[in-house]
Formats: C-alpha cells, sequence, structure tokens
C-alpha cells in the first residue's frame, strides 16, 4: 500500500464509522455523478470515477475494510515513530553515522525511505570506509523491522547479491517482541561487518572470500574506500576487477596519498544545499579539502578510460 494510505472515506464523503447502508447511497450517488457515459472527454471525471470504485471496493468489503482501517493506524504509529527518530538523530547520533529521509518531489520528506551510511570499525578491515546503506520501512514499525540494503552491494556473507543484508534479529519469527530503532539498527549492522552470523549466509562466495582469501578482500575494500566519494553511486558503479589470476579477482590499488571515503564523502558543489542539515556537521568536520575530491575523481577518469 502507498504512503500514506489514500483516504478512501473523503473519497467516498462519509466518516469512518458510515454504515454499510450510508456507503452505498454515497457510491450510488458520486457514481452517477462522474460516470464516463455523462462526462464524455472529461478527463478529470473519469479520474475521479477510478477512484471512486477503487474506495468502494475496499470499504464496503467488511473483511477489507478492517484490514484498511488497521494499516491506517499502523501507519500513523509508525509516521509518528520515525518523526520522533528523526528528531532525536538529529539532536544526537554516533559519529560519523549518517541518517536521513529522502525528499519527495515536492520537497517534503519521505519518512519511509531513508538515506544511511555506516562507518567502517576500528581495527577491522572495514576502518577507513563509509557503507552506504538504504532503510525501507514499513506500516508495522517499529515491530517490523526496515529493509536494509547496502546500495552499492558489499561483498559479505550475510549481504545479498542484491545488496539486502540478512541477520537473525530482523526475523520476527525469531523475535516478535522485539522493537527496532535506527540508531540500534546501524549499530548492529557495523557490528556485523567484521561478525558475520554463521546462521544467515546468503553470499557463499563472500564467505569463501572472507574466510580463506581475506587479502583479496582488503584489496576490494582499500579501493571500494578510497573511490566512494559520493552519495549517488557513480563512482562505486565504475569499479571492476581489473584482471583474474587462477580466476580470482585482481582489484587495482589507489595511491596511498588519497583520504579515507569519511573524509571525501560530500562536497561543496553536490551538497551544498543540504549544509545546514545537522546530520552533516560531524561530516563536514571530518572533510579534506576539496583538491583531495578532485584527486580522486582525476585517477578514476585514467583508470576508467583504460
Amino acid at each position: 500500500m502507498s504512503y500514506p494510505p489514500p483516504n478512501y472515506y473523503q473519497i467516498m464523503g462519509v466518516s469512518p464509522d458510515a454504515s454499510e447502508d450510508s456507503i452505498k447511497k454515497a457510491y450510488r450517488k458520486l457514481a452517477l455523478k462522474y460516470h464516463p457515459d455523462r462526462n464524455n472527454g472529461n478527463l478529470e471525471a473519469q479520474e475521479k470515477f477510478k477512484r471512486l470504485q477503487q474506495a468502494n471496493s475496499i470499504i464496503s468489503d467488511p473483511e477489507k475494510r478492517e484490514e484498511y482501517d488497521l494499516e491506517k493506524v499502523l501507519y500513523q504509529i509508525a509516521l509518528d515513530r520515525l518523526l520522533e527518530e528523526r528528531k532525536a538523530w538529529r539532536k544526537d547520533h554516533p559519529f560519523g553515522f549518517i541518517a536521513k529521509p529522502q525528499y519527495n518531489t515536492d520537497g517534503t520528506p519521505n519518512l519511509f525511505t531513508w538515506d544511511c551510511a555506516i562507518p567502517g570499525e576500528k581495527n577491522t578491515v572495514w576502518e577507513g570506509g563509509l557503507y552506504k546503506l538504504k532503510m525501507m520501512f514499513q506500516h508495522g514499525y517499529p515491530s517490523t523491522p526496515p529493509e536494509c540494503r547496502f546500495e552499492p552491494p558489499l561483498i559479505h556473507p550475510n549481504v545479498e547479491p542484491s545488496g539486502t543484508v540478512c541477520f537473525s534479529f530482523l526475523d520476527m519469527n525469531e523475535n516478535p517482541e522485539h522493537t527496532f530503532t535506527i540508531r540500534q539498527l546501524l549499530s548492529d549492522i557495523q557490528e556485523l561487518l567484521n561478525n558475520p552470523n554463521p546462521a544467515c549466509i546468503v553470499n557463499a562466495e563472500a564467505f569463501d572470500t572472507y574466510n580463506n582469501r581475506r587479502d583479496e578482500l582488503l584489496d576490494y575494500l582499500k579501493y571500494k574506500q578510497q573511490t566512494r566519494t559520493t552519495f549517488d553511486g557513480r563512482i562505486d558503479s565504475q569499479v571492476e576487477p581489473i584482471g583474474f589470476i587462477d580466476g580470482k579477482p585482481i582489484w587495482p590499488r589507489v595511491i596511498e596519498k588519497v583520504k579515507s571515503p569519511a573524509r571525501l564523502f560530500f562536497d561543496d558543489d553536490n551538497f551544498a544545499y543540504q549544509t545546514g542539515d545537522s546530520n552533516l556537521v560531524d561530516m563536514i568536520h571530518e572533510m579534506d579539502k576539496a583538491e583531495n575530491y578532485k584527486r580522486v575523481l582525476k585517477f578514476l577518469e585514467r583508470y576508467t578510460a583504460t
């Protein structure tokens, strides 16, 4: 169902506690008014008739109406919770982490889809990286977990080729009383990166690489880290191995002078309109000068041109 659910009662011109007879009368009246046979060529009337039919198909059916009413309640619970979490995150959040809702075309925030980023934990192979993650929430949140998907996907035993994260605490069957927070989810995923869950292996090749060919993973991560410069994935989509030896991918090494992605994540040109966002304050303080960002882009231009 879309976010927010359509207001079918408003479309029908009845109250949420309207009786079945009242709904039937309202439908007959509006259907006669907007029927295509009486509004030939009137696109607005045709669209209203289409919405009217959709609304009537839901609230005239007792079972569908009950499900719809519950969906509206769950939507409001999730919306209120996400509003609270956004306010709390903007006030205080773990250093280096990023979490913010996407925006609709009309400029309003879409609180059910968040762009996030997780810094690699110190003293692990992930250190120095900032790993972009999308969270997609359902109406059942916070009882129902969001879908968490790395974009672009990471090579990790608990990350599907699509980028979707698999970890046991997202399984509601295992812990039906659990509720979730964005802050805790991001922290748990950071921990999962360096400590894969053996009960949730969804990428066998990554599992083999992680256990038996760690040097390849290190080369891969180094290159991914040092080219992860923007939030839109333009650079990441260009990353490919430069060759293979005995079937094993060889990842290009980037000059050591280029700084870590945590210092290259934002640049003035691409993100000037977001400088007032308190989510970015700690990241802005960690940025290097624009020359470092440009140096990475020049390197990638040379690499991808070959």
